[in-house]
């Protein structure tokens, strides 16, 4: 599907199996090689033990990655597990410092004040990171919400799609599920 509709780019939010199994993991390997057009790839809590992906072809770093084009980027970062890191908050504050325009590219969304009324925080804690996980997660959530050359999240995780305001003039797009065969085609002006 994805080579027949020639997209400037793909983000694999997560999920892409149900599980790992050897069998499994080379079916996405030679899936994910055959894709044509630039790609990010970050982990779903489906596919672990990450490790195993960094020798998938194409996918370069699962914990953060960085897809840059002229006039924007797609930063990839892995918080699978629920959880960021100190590492991948300072690569995400280097990435705001080139002023270039930023998509985020994560499994697990975010909640924030603005969208803690949603049906994606009705989803229950296990579905979302709010920062009171821990100091670090509080952080990147925070520059993730507040950098203005951050300007859209795309995440996985809940299996279904839904677009909320994570801050103000600030959206979250939670992507359905590959693994349930869903394609989301996200149009960018």
């Amino acid at each position: 599907y994805v080579n027949n509709e020639n997209p400037y780019a793909v983000c694999y939010t997560g999920d892409i199996m149900d599980f790992y199994s050897v069998e499994n993991y080379n079916f996405i390997k030679t899936e994910i090689a055959k894709t044509t057009a630039p790609f990010v790839y970050t982990m779903g809590n489906h596919e672990t033990p990450a490790n195993n992906y960094e020798k998938m072809p194409g996918v370069k770093n699962t914990e953060f990655s960085v897809l840059e084009f002229d006039d924007f980027e797609l930063v990839s970062i892995d918080n699978s597990q629920g959880f960021y890191s100190d590492n991948q908050y300072n690569l995400l504050l280097a990435e705001t410092k080139k002023n270039k325009p930023i998509i985020i590219v994560q499994h697990v969304p975010i909640v924030t004040s603005y969208n803690k009324k949603s049906e994606l925080a009705d989803c229950g804690k296990y579905y979302y990171m709010d920062g009171s996980e821990s100091t670090i997660n509080k952080s990147v959530i925070g520059l993730i919400c507040n950098n203005e050359n951050i300007k859209l999240v795309l995440s996985g995780h809940i299996h279904g799609a839904t677009n909320t305001e994570i801050a103000e003039g600030k959206y979250q797009l939670t992507c359905s599920s590959g693994l349930m065969g869903n394609v989301n085609r996200i149009k960018i002006r």
